[in-house]
C-alpha cells in the first residue's frame, strides 16, 4: 500500500503539527504517492550514513547477552537545533566481516530514549545528503562500534527485538533491518553455514530534534561469544522532516 504524504496528512496530540516536505529553497509541497524515496531526498530531507572507508568495518564489543549500556548504533537528535524535525528511521544494514568466533547465534533489540544516551567512546560518523543541491547538515549525531551509553531513563523503550541468525554467523551476512515497511516478507533460513542475506521488519521509529536530544539505539549480542569481537560494514538510511509551527 503507498504511503500519501501531504501538508494536511497528520496531526499529532490535536495541534497544529504536521510533517510536510519543502524543497531546498522552502517553497515546494510535495504531495505524492511515495513507492520510492526519491521525492524526500528531492526535497532535501534524506540522510544516509555509512562506514567511511569502503570494506573497512566498524568493530563491536565481545557481546554474549544484552546490555542497556553497550549498543553498536547511537542515533541522536540535536537539542536547539533551528528547526523542528521529526525523524524517520527508514533502515539499518549490517554487512559481516569478522564473525564472533564461539556464539550460537546473533540477536538484536531497538530500544529509544528521550535522553543523550551516549556517555563515550566509540567511532562519529558524519550523515551524508544523497541530494548533491541540498545542504549538507543533518539534525542528527551518529556513533557506531563500541560506545558506552548511559543508564536508560524510566521514558526508555523497548521497540524491536529480533533473531538476526540461529547459529553462528558467516562472514558476509547481510542483515537489513526496515523500519515501519508495510510489505509482506516471505520466510527465510537463518540457519546453516552459507552466508545469507535476510530482511527483518521492525516498527516505525519517530524521533524528535530541536527541543531535546532524543536517542534510539541498535543492540547487538551474541550468545556464548568470548573470544572474537563481531565486526560489520553498516549503512543506515532516515527522513528529516520539518514541523510547521
Amino acid at each position: 500500500m503507498p504511503l500519501k504524504l501531504t501538508l494536511n496528512g497528520l496531526s499529532r496530540f490535536g495541534r497544529r503539527e504536521r510533517p510536510f516536505l519543502l524543497d531546498p529553497h522552502g517553497n515546494l509541497e510535495v504531495q505524492q504517492h511515495l513507492q520510492t524515496t526519491h521525492p524526500v531526498a528531492a526535497a532535501g530531507q534524506y540522510f544516509v550514513a555509512t562506514n567511511p572507508t569502503v570494506s573497512t568495518a566498524v568493530a563491536y564489543a565481545v557481546q554474549a547477552s544484552f546490555s542497556e549500556t553497550v549498543p553498536y548504533i547511537i542515533l541522536r537528535t540535536k537539542a536547539g537545533y533551528p528547526q523542528r524535525k521529526l525523524i524517520y528511521l527508514e533502515y539499518i544494514k549490517l554487512i559481516t566481516a569478522v564473525t564472533p568466533a564461539s556464539s550460537t547465534s546473533a540477536q538484536f533489540a531497538i530500544t529509544i530514549d528521550n535522553i543523550d544516551r551516549l556517555s563515550t567512546g566509540g567511532t562519529d560518523i558524519t550523515p551524508q545528503n544523497p541530494n548533491m543541491s541540498a545542504p549538507r547538515e543533518s539534525a542528527c549525531t551518529l556513533t557506531v562500534g563500541t560506545p558506552t551509553a548511559t543508564a536508560n531513563s524510566g521514558a526508555r523503550r523497548l521497540i524491536a527485538r529480533g533473531l538476526l541468525r540461529s547459529a553462528i554467523p558467516v562472514t558476509g551476512d547481510t542483515y537489513m533491518l526496515n523500519f515501519g515497511n508495510m510489505e509482506k516478507s516471505t520466510g527465510q533460513v537463518i540457519s546453516g553455514t552459507s552466508a545469507i542475506g535476510a530482511m527483518y521488519h521492525c516498527p516505525p521509529v519517530v524521533l524528535e530534534a530541536g527541543n531535546q536530544v532524543q536517542s534510539c539505539l541498535l543492540h547487538l549480542w551474541f550468545p556464548s561469544n568470548v573470544t572474537t569481537a563481531a565486526t560489520f560494514e553498516f549503512e543506515m538510511g532516515w527522513w528529516e522532516v520539518p514541523l510547521e509551527g
